[in-house]
């Protein structure tokens, strides 16, 4: 079983990360590969919505996404951890989050899905919040 998490904290070792690696931790003890990929560390655009992946079902922008695409696709787990900030996701997470609009068109425009519904695939979120009062 392959776990990948994704940190959308914009901060090196945030409560994001922190409870991230915590997940990820308990995975690999529970015999689980595991990969952590840290947006702040990748170099990639927000969606720029040309309707290039609703001809083709694929993205179009040569970045950092690329890769990630490819990891989502394999992984059986995936994980997403994001700071609470202005009362939702960080930019990171809303633009990594944007950016698998492709997903969504190889699908249901296309109709090529790139992760088939059998797939069996987890998905889990953590959000985190944090108030000093």
């Amino acid at each position: 079983m392959l776990v990948v998490g994704v940190s959308g904290s914009p901060r090196v070792e945030s409560n994001s990360d922190i409870l991230l690696r915590g997940v990820l931790e308990g995975a690999a003890a529970a015999g689980a590969s595991v990969e952590l990929v840290r947006l702040r560390q990748l170099r990639f655009s927000h969606c720029l919505a040309c309707g290039w992946c609703h001809e083709t079902g694929e993205c179009r922008l040569a970045d950092g996404m690329q890769g990630l695409y490819a990891r989502v696709e394999a992984c059986d787990m995936l994980v997403v951890a994001s700071p609470v900030q202005f009362g939702t996701v960080s930019a990171l997470t809303k633009a990594f989050v944007e950016r698998f609009q492709c997903f969504w068109a190889a699908k249901y425009v296309v109709g090529r899905p790139r992760i088939p519904a059998s797939s069996g695939k987890g998905l889990a979120c953590i959000l985190v919040s944090a108030l000093d009062r």
